[in-house]
């Protein structure tokens, strides 16, 4: 059960330290997303190979500008082959992925930067302070609120269909959102590329 839900014991630790401290509110500023302003999604995790490729990947089928990179990511790497073939089997091609060092990415005005841990989202908030953008954690927006999303790599096929299906819950209610604030002209964040 525990490594089905959570990938293991030390996840599931992570994840009931995070929501608790989340219940005392050291997550509020990533609740308070300005929807309004979001013109482009970056994924954020530690190597760039399966949860931030993955949600790449989904949110780029919904026709959302999207990128992703990792913390600690090779530069031009692919992504996990179990990652590939997880998401293959939810519709999401990532056989083309190519990993991105987060020391690479060129932030925008505009970006919303969501991150799958806690520490993530803290290295990414001075970052993202040079560059106007907003710093939130994916998990928040998950049907199942999690702030902390373990990492599936070298997990059991469980955990990986759990954590996909989290951060296909997460993308769907962040595009939801906002694609809410601008009702009349649909996404404002459509991804212009074909």
């Amino acid at each position: 059960m525990i490594s089905e839900r959570y990938g293991r014991k030390i996840g599931l630790l992570k994840l009931l330290s995070s929501q608790f401290l989340d219940l005392l509110g050291a997550y509020r500023s990533y609740r308070q997303v300005r929807w309004n302003d979001v013109r482009r999604l970056v994924f954020v995790c530690s190597g760039n190979i399966c949860r931030s490729a993955y949600a790449e990947g989904r949110a780029t089928q919904l026709g959302l500008k999207a990128v992703s990179a990792g913390l600690s990511a090779d530069r031009s790497g692919p992504a996990d082959r179990r990652a590939v073939r997880f998401a293959a089997g939810r519709s999401v091609d990532l056989s083309e992925h190519r990993t991105t060092p987060v020391g690479d990415l060129e932030l925008e005005k505009g970006d919303l930067i969501l991150c799958m841990e806690p520490f993530q989202a803290f290295a990414m908030a001075e970052i993202a302070r040079s560059g106007a953008s907003q710093v939130t954690l994916l998990g928040l927006w998950a049907s199942e609120p999690r702030p902390y999303l373990q990492d599936p790599y070298g997990l059991l096929d469980g955990y990986w269909h759990t954590c996909f299906a989290l951060i296909d819950s997460a993308v769907e209610e962040v595009a939801r959102r906002v694609n809410a604030e601008h009702p009349s002209t649909g996404c404002r964040i459509v991804n212009a590329e074909p």
